[in-house]
C-alpha cells in the first residue's frame, strides 16, 4: 500500500457584508488530501494525479453549492472539512483507493485535519 498527498487551493467568497467589510469578504483555503491504494505495475500509480484534482475540484463544489444553497449547514472550517472528507471518501473509494487523511488550511496557522 502506497500513500501520496496532494495540495489544492480555493477561494470561498462570502457575499454576506458586515459593518467591517460591507461589501462581503473572501477566505483562500488550501486543502491537502492524502490517498492510499496499490501501485499498478503497468502504470506505475494507482491514480492519475489529474483524476486526484478532480476529486478534489469536485468536492469543493459540492460542498461551496451546499453552503451557498443552505445556509444553516456549518460554514466554520470544521463543518467544510467535514463535508470534503465525507464526499472524497466516497468518490475515493468508488475508485478503488482510500482517504486517510484531510487537512483543510484556512490560514497558515489554522487548520482541521480529518481521519476515517
Amino acid at each position: 500500500m502506497t500513500c501520496i498527498s496532494r495540495r489544492r487551493s480555493f477561494l470561498r467568497l462570502h457575499p454576506q457584508g458586515n459593518l467591517l467589510t460591507p461589501a462581503g469578504s473572501a477566505n483562500n483555503y488550501y486543502v491537502e488530501v492524502t490517498l492510499a491504494g496499490a501501485v499498478d505495475p503497468a502504470t506505475g500509480m494507482f491514480l492519475n494525479i489529474r483524476d486526484i484534482d478532480g476529486l478534489i475540484d469536485d468536492a469543493w463544489l459540492s460542498v461551496a453549492k451546499d453552503l451557498d444553497l443552505k445556509p444553516q449547514i456549518e460554514a466554520a472550517t470544521t463543518g467544510i472539512a467535514e463535508g470534503l472528507f465525507h464526499r472524497l471518501r466516497g468518490q475515493s473509494e468508488e475508485r478503488g483507493v482510500a482517504l486517510k487523511k484531510l487537512r483543510l488550511f484556512e490560514s497558515p496557522d489554522f487548520w482541521v485535519d480529518v481521519w476515517p
